[in-house]
């Protein structure tokens, strides 16, 4: 049977109302919110009087995701090994608190993807020997904080010049004297906000200075405000800590946690209790320069939120709107899960996670979806409107004709064909 395929050579235009893009999971991120029905498409005859409703969007999904991610490990600077504790990221510069035989601070710039110099406690003017045991950093306007466990200190530099200027050190060095005023016994992890600085030790405490004493004049001699109360924090303890707002949270790895408010604390206070505690399965907490609050999991999963209510905390951690659990490097073929992280970061739109002795960076993307207002129209083809025709296929053409991308508008590069032995007769059949 001869059969001839005809086209319609027409220009077709198609808007579509309340689609996003992709599908609405990933594994990586929980969408923040749940897509609407799409409002329905209707046709519109020719002839009929356009709607002149100004055409507005509102946004009803707005999804993120972990992209293409880079791992940092010793080789990255251009050491054999490493022993990373901690990091922050300030003004694009990732600092790492490398605890190996000679402990220091790795700098890289993100920006300029360079390594620069480290940090090292002996080379400077004040400490003038090695950080025994560097466990924990923290920022905060420009300022970085180092906590050394055996060297029984908090060094605190200054980043507003760029390059750090070492300002002063919080407790004595040593972990004897006046444990009530001035000394912190091994310091595992620090943190600071506009009013105060807060440094866990091994007494089952958290020790806090004001600002006001953060001076090269109080060097090793700066006095407490206050102490609170960090039940079953001994020699082993691994506490974090972050500052948010008013609060308080120290986070253990066992998933268990403490919120304190810090509204009305009063100088001299001592065993200041916290004012939630629960195990929600928590590592580590971070406040970020996005407005959002993070969470790292005992399983490697890491959740955000809205920042806390620190006027009216209701749950330790708000409901996670998001979620990030797997990531993948360039040129692999699978996805890698998270494990539990010592600490994470995220700057600049990239989250930062440290575990199993690496750096994961992953640049988060957004998806957003946005429904319209107006429906979208679709016009009415018919075939007797067409403006031409042309063949597209038909029997009898040649090769040559069939693969002349300049006469047909498909490529053809097979044969199909076909055989069949029946009776001693022998059919075949070849089509394009």
């Amino acid at each position: 049977m001869n059969k001839t395929l005809l086209s319609l050579a027409v220009i077709l235009s198609m808007a579509f109302t309340g689609c996003g893009g992709g599908g609405g999971s990933d594994s990586n991120t929980a969408a923040s919110s749940n897509p609407s029905a799409p409002a329905p498409v209707t046709p519109t005859s020719p002839g009929s009087t356009p709607d002149t409703t100004p055409v507005t969007a509102s946004l009803i999904n707005d999804v993120r995701f972990a992209d293409l991610a880079t791992e940092f490990s010793a080789q990255t600077f251009g050491l054999d090994s490493w022993n990373p504790k901690a990091m922050v990221v300030h003004q694009d510069i990732l600092y790492v608190a490398n605890d190996s035989a000679e402990a220091s601070i790795l700098r890289y710039d993100l920006k300029a993807k360079r390594v620069l110099s480290s940090i090292h406690a002996q080379n400077i003017s004040g400490i003038g020997r090695p950080w025994n045991r560097l466990f924990d950093l923290s920022v905060h306007n420009d300022r970085l904080y180092a906590a050394s466990y055996s060297s029984n200190r908090v060094d605190v530099f200054d980043l507003g010049s760029g390059e750090p200027q070492f300002l002063m050190s919080l407790g004595t060095g040593s972990w004897s004297g006046d444990q009530h005023n001035t000394v912190v016994v091994h310091p595992m992890s620090v943190a600071a906000n506009d009013q105060y600085v807060f440094a866990t030790d091994t007494h089952s405490r958290i020790n806090v200075w004001k600002q006001s004493e953060i001076s090269s004049t109080n060097h090793l001699k700066a006095k407490k405000y206050a102490r609170l109360s960090l039940p079953n924090c001994g020699y082993n303890c691994s506490a974090r800590l972050e500052a948010v707002g008013n609060l308080l949270y120290a986070s253990f790895n066992n998933g268990m946690s403490y919120v304190y408010d810090l509204t009305h604390l009063e100088e001299g206070a001592t065993n200041v209790a916290a004012t939630r505690q629960e195990n929600v399965g928590t590592r580590v907490f971070h406040a970020a320069d996005d407005q959002r609050f993070y969470a790292a999991h005992t399983s490697g999963r890491i959740d955000s939120s809205a920042l806390p209510n620190t006027q009216n905390l209701q749950n330790i951690f708000p409901a996670a709107e998001e979620s990030f659990y797997k990531y993948r490097t360039a040129g692999a073929s699978t996805d890698q899960q998270l494990a539990g992280a010592l600490d994470i970061q995220v700057s600049q739109e990239h989250l930062f996670s440290l575990f199993n002795g690496k750096i994961v960076m992953m640049p988060l993307m957004r998806l957003q979806q946005f429904q319209s207002n107006t429906a979208a129209t679709v016009t009415a083809l018919k075939q007797q409107q067409a403006q031409s025709r042309s063949y597209v296929l038909q029997d009898g053409e040649s090769w040559e004709t069939l693969t002349n991308e300049n006469l047909r508008h498909f490529y053809m590069d097979n044969i199909l064909s076909a055989n069949l032995q029946h009776l001693g007769q022998n059919y075949s059949s070849l089509c394009a």
